[in-house]
């Protein structure tokens, strides 16, 4: 199972964990999820970003 089945199996888990405790927040609770989820997958592709432009020399270089 993948990054993405993992996360999916884990939030219905959450989730269905609220259904029963607070259903009147379950709704709620799920969107803040996906959001948060959002936010975690964007960051990384950021950091990939930032260490991809680490790993390549500058191309005006004044020493080059």
């Amino acid at each position: 199972m993948g990054w993405a089945g993992g996360w999916q199996q884990a939030r219905q888990a959450v989730v269905a964990l609220w259904r029963r405790a607070r259903p009147e927040r379950a709704l709620a609770i799920e969107a803040e999820l996906e959001e948060t989820r959002a936010e975690v997958v964007a960051a990384q592709a950021g950091d990939r970003l930032i260490e991809a432009a680490w790993e390549w020399p500058p191309t005006n270089f004044e020493g080059s």
